[in-house]
């Protein structure tokens, strides 16, 4: 797999050590980072394994649809991530466009960002994430995370979520939020890269 561009800040650290499940101990203090799900017991509805070794997506529970209105504001860009060609947009540059016009959601859904206007959907919330397509963009929650999620011909923004992952600090369960907006590239029916964000 072809990596092109990894944008790292603390955040992303973090996400990245939760990841890999590293601890950092230093003096009395230790560091451990671990993700958590609610639901510890596999389920077989949420993908099964194709011939050819992808997971495609069955019926998956949406759980309880996100309210728009519990992600309005702004929000700060944090970090980036690309690992599709060429073909996908430079992250570094659209973090850069990010500082002068940051991104924001308004109470009607519409979600600005790098200079255009996209309107989220609510999909439903799995593992921990919550999910908003982007209206046109061909998402399909079912089959989401994995292949195909968007139409071939579509390129931009393809999903907005929220992800609520666990850190742990001397013992003690620290919940973190990342927000990332998604993207995709023409002719790839999945997403390669995703620029990070706080929210403000």
């Amino acid at each position: 797999m072809n990596k092109r561009l990894l944008g790292l800040t603390s955040s992303a650290f973090i996400f990245a050590a939760a990841l890999t499940g590293c601890t950092i101990s230093s003096g009395d203090s230790s560091f451990s980072f671990s993700i958590t799900n609610d639901d510890e017991e596999p389920n077989s509805d949420k993908s099964i394994e194709t011939e050819n070794g992808k997971k495609s997506g069955k019926k998956v529970d949406r759980g309880e649809l996100p309210d728009i209105k519990d992600y309005m504001g702004s929000y700060t860009c944090n970090g980036y991530g690309s690992w599709g060609g060429d073909k996908y947009p430079d992250c570094e540059t659209i973090q850069s466009e990010l500082e002068k016009d940051p991104m924001t959601i308004s109470e009607d859904g519409t979600m600005h960002f790098h200079g255009s206007d996209y309107k989220l959907i609510p999909e439903g919330t799995i593992d921990n994430t919550v999910v908003f397509s982007i209206d046109g963009s061909g998402f399909n929650f079912d089959k989401y995370p994995y292949h195909d999620i968007t139409d071939k011909d579509y390129e931009g923004a393809v999903y907005f979520t929220k992800e609520t992952q666990q850190m742990t600090v001397n013992d003690v369960d620290c919940p973190y939020v990342t927000y990332k907006v998604c993207l995709t590239a023409k002719d790839d029916t999945s997403s390669s890269a995703y620029i990070s964000f706080n929210k403000d």
